[in-house]
């Protein structure tokens, strides 16, 4: 799985963009064409002939397997600058032993994965980037008002609007994967619920046209979306897709659809990782409180010599 030595200078027809290409796409992402590479490779759509799609394949293994050791670069650096983790022992969590059989009997039954997705749960077993920082009342008292931030709320003074029993906590803009296990058991529960409101007639009437005109068969269970454990402001889940052999996938972020590769370049080699927010009692009011950290400097400590991908 991990020996790429075969894929050099492979020579291909491209049937979709016509070319013929005089490296592979494995070499060139490492001589460091890597933006390019996954470009042109989710521009093909899917990919099933061979050489292309071990080609492909190799491409995505060797992006996951820096994106891993990425995360657990930053998982050990944001610790020793006193990050304080939701879950510390599930802030990185790599592949498990059995996660591999497991992915290809997922991939049997479901239907294919991108190769960036399956690529991902080769290396990595779930992430939970979310640090949690109390801030106590007193401690907001004792802030210089002038050094406090807030995005929603146009008072002087937080601590006047607040109660001896609230809580603030601060977040990192942080990412959470589910292991491949865990999204599949969140799916199929809700599934089979539906499937049990459909038979029960619960279910709503706009649903019930769409499924029909859809020709939708409740009773005939399929996996067709992977929630990975965060949400849109909208409060719509950020998945990937199943069922298409593609290079990468459209992963939802607000407004914005990137691509999965692109979200994780985002999130982990430009910093975007460290932006925050508080939340008040746990509802986000996006508060910004207190003297914020020394972001560029915490960044370029976070980021150093990460490898690029």
């Amino acid at each position: 799985m991990s020996a790429f030595s075969g894929y050099s200078n492979s020579i291909y027809q491209d049937k979709n963009l016509d070319i013929m290409p005089e490296q592979s796409f494995f070499s060139r992402y490492l001589t460091g064409d890597r933006k390019n590479v996954w470009d042109e490779l989710q521009a093909l759509g899917e990919i099933v002939e061979e050489p292309l799609r071990s080609d492909a394949l190799a491409v995505a293994r060797e992006t996951m397997r820096r994106v891993k050791i990425n995360l657990e670069m930053i998982v050990h650096r944001l610790k020793k600058l006193g990050f304080q983790f939701l879950e510390s022992d599930r802030a990185f969590v790599p592949v498990q032993s059995h996660t591999l059989q497991f992915l290809d009997d997922f991939e049997q039954r479901w239907g294919t994965l991108p190769f960036s997705v399956r690529a991902w749960y080769e290396y990595v077993h779930s992430v939970n980037l979310f640090a949690s920082k109390p801030i106590s009342k007193d401690l907001i008292q004792s802030l210089d008002p002038t050094l406090i931030a807030l995005s929603f709320y146009n008072g002087s003074n937080l601590s006047d609007h607040l109660s001896d029993n609230d809580e603030l906590r601060w977040y990192m803009h942080g990412i959470t994967f589910l292991s491949l296990e865990e999204s599949l058991t969140e799916v199929l529960e809700t599934k089979k619920k539906f499937q049990q409101d459909w038979a029960a007639g619960k279910v709503d009437d706009w649903t019930r046209d769409y499924c029909l005109k859809n020709k939708i068969d409740p009773a005939v269970l399929t996996v067709d979306f992977l929630p990975v454990g965060m949400a849109m402001s909208t409060c719509e889940p950020m998945g990937f897709e199943v069922g298409m052999a593609k290079a990468d996938c459209v992963i939802s972020d607000d407004d914005d659809e990137i691509s999965f590769v692109d979200f994780l370049r985002g999130r982990l080699l430009s910093g975007g990782l460290l932006h925050g927010h508080c939340a008040r009692n746990q509802l986000y009011d996006y508060l910004y409180i207190g003297k914020m950290p020394n972001h560029l400097q915490v960044i370029s400590e976070v980021v150093e010599g990460l490898l690029l991908f």
